[in-house]
């Protein structure tokens, strides 16, 4: 019989004073062999063995029993001798035919059964959880059973112990076998490559190519154990750099990172799409070469001034506009200003000066808004820095002589009050009786307009300063551009 490859082989992890192993085989209807060994295995001595006919599948349930899928698609149970041996009708509503078995934690199975892979509690006989899933062939559990890889024949899936998908991948050729590794990822082995996943996130990735089919057996550092269809164990060595590099950073250990990034083995498209796609902007930024691709790195992470510069090479209005926007919502003010200066964006730029209490800077924009002849720009500014004389000299030149007269009344301005009159007086346009009427019903409930400061300083100064930066995001930036200060490693002959 073990001249024929078995199609499943599954050790008992519920036996900790000895090992069993369970090899079943689709021949002659279908057969299991069960096979007990000491747990001294410097000198391996089978101490039992036992063979089954008519299954399609068998699989540890427990220390001493095993559950078995007759030809019936029926389920028993028994023990490892055949004795106690009983069927266990699965109570599932709606179920048909069961297609396989597979192992699961203490006292429970993995049914696939009608498009569906179910946990089912045989003590309890009850379906605890279910998953939509079809053609499985295989299902491997991490050693605490904390999760579990189900392969179909051009998918891979990582599931928790609830059967809730957590990474998945379709694979264009056939799916072999693989093995957890110490690091908590899954290696398996395609048609034509060797690969590798997380069992959280999203993350995968490829170590090499092979020639011919291979099984995964084990994995360790940079070496992969796998056996051939001849059955022999063969040593794959693998560049596990990108591999240790995609776990330093799904740890958190920028450490390891910068270790692994200052080798110079990694560059290239491929780790800044990555980099990009975990959220980690700020460590990519580093890499990317491309003007425009730093700006919008350098924006994500909070990197402020070196989305500057590239705005400033790029030369173009909206990215200073969006850097704007960052840059005041971080409270990096030194950038809000250039960029609306850069833009030419007055009216930004008397808000922004006005609520910092740049009040200089105001009464100078009242000159720029004369020179490029803007009355409302020229207006507005005298509203911000309550300079009446400018704000009724401003309706005088745009021909709102009423409005004029109405506000150089109410703050007492004799001499432009007359000049006003006389206007009025010479233009039959208006009729100054109700002008002065209306004037004097309004002035009798009017109040001054001043407008508010920001807070000042004991001194008297305004506050005018880049305040702490309000995004997390921000800080990382600072602590990624001072690891990544020095960088030698980065090549740009070595890039794609």
């Amino acid at each position: 019989m073990l001249l024929n490859q078995p199609i499943h082989i599954y050790h008992n992890v519920f036996n900790q004073g000895g090992h069993d192993l369970l090899l079943s085989f689709d021949i002659d209807g279908g057969q299991f062999l069960l096979m007990s060994f000491d747990k001294n295995l410097s000198q391996p001595r089978c101490t039992m063995e036992k063979r089954g006919d008519g299954a399609l599948a068998a699989t540890f349930i427990s220390k001493d029993r095993i559950c078995i899928l007759d030809t019936n698609r029926e389920i028993s149970v028994g023990s490892f001798d055949g004795s106690n041996k009983k069927k266990w009708p699965i109570m599932k509503k709606g179920l048909t035919k069961i297609d396989m078995i597979f192992p699961a934690p203490l006292g429970k199975v993995l049914v696939a059964a009608d498009d569906t892979l179910f946990l089912y509690d045989l003590s309890a006989k009850r379906v605890i959880h279910e998953l939509s899933v079809s053609d499985v062939k295989r299902v491997q559990w991490t050693p605490q059973f904390s999760h579990c890889v189900v392969i179909t024949k051009s998918q891979i899936m990582i599931v928790n112990k609830n059967l809730q998908v957590i990474n998945s991948q379709k694979e264009s050729s056939k799916i072999k076998s693989g093995c957890f590794d110490e690091l908590h990822s899954f290696v398996y082995s395609t048609s034509t490559h060797i690969k590798y996943m997380f069992l959280d996130g999203k993350t995968t990735g490829t170590f090499r190519s092979i020639d011919q089919p291979v099984y995964v057996a084990f994995f360790m550092k940079n070496s992969i154990f796998a056996l051939t269809r001849q059955g022999e164990m063969e040593v794959y060595a693998v560049d596990n750099t990108d591999y240790l590099f995609k776990i330093a950073l799904h740890e958190k250990n920028l450490q390891e990172v910068k270790e692994i990034l200052s080798r110079g083995q990694l560059c290239g498209r491929s780790i800044i799409s990555y980099l990009k796609e975990q959220g980690y902007s700020e460590i990519a930024l580093f890499f990317e070469k491309d003007t425009r691709q730093r700006y919008n790195l350098a924006l994500a992470s909070g990197n402020i001034q070196v989305a500057f510069e590239a705005a400033q090479e790029l030369k173009e209005p909206q990215l200073f506009e969006k850097l704007a926007q960052t840059a005041v919502t971080l409270g990096n003010y030194p950038i809000t200003e250039k960029c609306h200066q850069g833009t030419r964006a007055f009216d930004k730029l008397n808000f922004f000066w006005a609520v910092t209490g740049s009040i200089e800077k105001l009464n100078k924009m009242q000159n720029v808004a004369s020179s490029v002849n803007d009355p409302m720009l020229r207006y507005n500014t005298s509203v911000l820095t309550a300079n009446v004389e400018e704000r009724v000299k401003t309706l005088v030149d745009a021909g709102q002589l009423p409005l004029a007269y109405m506000a150089a009344r109410a703050h007492n301005l004799t001499d432009m009050v007359e000049y006003i009159e006389s206007e009025m007086t010479d233009n039959a346009e208006y009729d100054e009786t109700a002008i002065m009427d209306e004037t004097q019903k309004y002035i009798a409930k009017s109040k001054a307009l001043v407008p508010l400061r920001p807070i000042s300083m004991q001194d008297g100064t305004s506050y005018f300063s880049q305040w702490p930066m309000t995004n997390l995001r921000a800080r990382e930036a600072e602590r990624a551009a001072a690891m990544f200060q020095s960088r030698k490693f980065l090549n740009t002959e070595n890039a794609d």
